[in-house]
């Protein structure tokens, strides 16, 4: 080895002083060059191993969106959504109708008591699309129970009203349709 180095000695004496500076900005260039290579070589490797997890991760997410796709077909995800809003809407249907019938029969209640209230006789009250009253009572009870009716409900739509004297009492009868439900207190 001793030898070897001696021989590039002599051989860096021979070259002018040109050459020497040239030779030294090679040698200080090549051993700069080295760390910097190895950066190089590390920045492709992750480069390279950056491509290739951005690649299997697409891969992955489009199986993943085509099993999704699967399933959303095979348990027919759409037409349970339909089916849900549906059975919404008809549960607040049925929830409409509970909350009218409550009203009808806490109004049916109403007018019972209003009825013996007034001491009205021969009280009738029946119900179906419509409610239908019928009665017997003096004046002043007939008209008394006809006025706390329309105070007592907020919206009442009497769509037939029959009132016509008797010997002793005013008979009356009448069909309505309940609009809208108020108590008073």
């Amino acid at each position: 080895m001793i030898g070897f180095l001696v021989q590039i000695e002599e051989w860096i004496k021979a070259k002018s002083i040109r050459e020497k500076i040239l030779l030294f900005c090679l040698c200080f260039v090549l051993f700069a060059m080295l760390p910097l290579w190895g950066f190089l070589e590390r920045a492709e490797y992750s480069l390279y191993y950056q491509k290739t997890q951005s690649k299997e991760l697409q891969n992955y997410l489009s199986g993943l969106k085509r099993e999704f796709l699967k399933v959303a077909e095979e348990n027919n995800v759409y037409a349970l959504e339909e089916t849900i809003a549906n059975l919404e809407q008809t549960l607040s249907t049925q929830e409409k109708q509970k909350l009218l019938l409550q009203t009808n029969s806490s109004v049916i209640a109403q007018l019972n008591l209003l009825s013996q209230e007034f001491a009205l006789e021969q009280f009738v009250l029946a119900q179906d699309q419509q409610i239908f009253l019928e009665g017997s009572g003096t004046f002043k009870n007939v008209f008394g129970f006809l006025l706390r009716i329309e105070s007592f409900f907020k919206a009442l739509k009497i769509t037939d009203f029959w009132i016509y004297p008797n010997a002793r009492n005013l008979d009356f009868a009448m069909q309505m349709e309940l609009l809208d439900f108020k108590e008073e207190f």
